[in-house]
């Protein structure tokens, strides 16, 4: 068995792939649940983002991404900056692709949020979000743990050790498919409702972050595409915890930007109409 996993690719991979989301259970629902054990006295029956709090979210997402960055980085075992993607040969081919890839992002995740919308599906993992009312501070925290910590550790470990793993044993294409599809089970646990349209929207945004690691040959310009889409979905279900008049907010991204742009002031023409 052990000969088996050392010379077969295919069963390290799957290996790999097991580890990781053996990491991310731990890491989840272990380290979670001490938490809310040491608080409370009691083991949690149920494990949420909002019991745990921005500052336990906050731990549990940099725990997360230092365990993905640790992973990839021991499991590379030379040349780890160039093969995880982080070294950049061409500061203009970054900045053209990071331009073209932080719409195209944004529109993976609106126009399939707004097609399972139209067939009656939501999924709620931005109702889950542990941001109360007033609580800036904490709202801070949660912004900088979701846009920029974590998509750092997924670009290292989907588009850079995933990719690299792939992209050396199949085609760009089977790469680029293969590494959204990684991409997309391991955000399958985000939701408790509507899983199919979390993971559908994850999938085709991991294509476009995997098609942009290959084209700008490096996993900044995904960094910023994938930031700059989470600091939005953040922002926006923020602003609607803080105005709490604002009814009828969806657990998707697409239809929360929709609902937000209907309800501000500069849009009441829209209301009007």
């Amino acid at each position: 068995m052990v000969k088996l996993y050392r010379h077969n690719p295919y069963v390290r991979l799957g290996g790999d792939i097991v580890s990781v989301v053996g990491i991310l259970a731990f890491v989840s629902f272990g380290v979670a649940g001490v938490v809310l054990w040491l608080g409370s006295g009691v083991w949690p029956q149920q494990l949420s983002m909002r019991a745990l709090g921005t500052n336990g979210v906050f731990a549990v997402i940099l725990l997360q991404n230092c365990a993905f960055v640790a992973w990839a980085w021991w499991r590379m075992a030379s040349n780890q900056r160039e093969r995880l993607g982080l070294t950049i040969t061409s500061w203009s081919r970054v900045g053209i692709y990071s331009i073209i890839g932080v719409p195209l992002v944004l529109a993976s995740n609106i126009v399939v949020g707004v097609l399972f919308v139209l067939l009656g599906l939501r999924q709620n993992q931005t109702a889950a979000y542990p941001l109360v009312a007033g609580d800036y501070t904490g709202q801070l925290v949660f912004l900088v743990a979701a846009a920029f910590i974590a998509p750092l550790g997924e670009e290292l470990l989907f588009r850079g050790y995933f990719w690299e793993r792939l992209v050396t044993r199949t085609r760009v294409y089977g790469a680029i498919v293969g590494s959204a599809l990684i991409f997309a089970v391991g955000h399958s646990l985000s939701a408790s409702q509507g899983a199919i349209v979390l993971v559908m929207q994850t999938f085709f945004m991991g294509l476009v972050l995997a098609w942009l690691r290959h084209a700008s040959g490096s996993i900044w310009a995904g960094w910023l595409a994938h930031c700059i889409n989470n600091m939005i979905a953040v922002a926006v279900a923020t602003y609607v915890v803080n105005h709490p008049q604002i009814n009828g907010i969806s657990n998707s991204i697409a239809v929360a930007i929709v609902t937000y742009c209907i309800n501000h002031p500069l849009f009441g023409c829209v209301r009007a109409s």
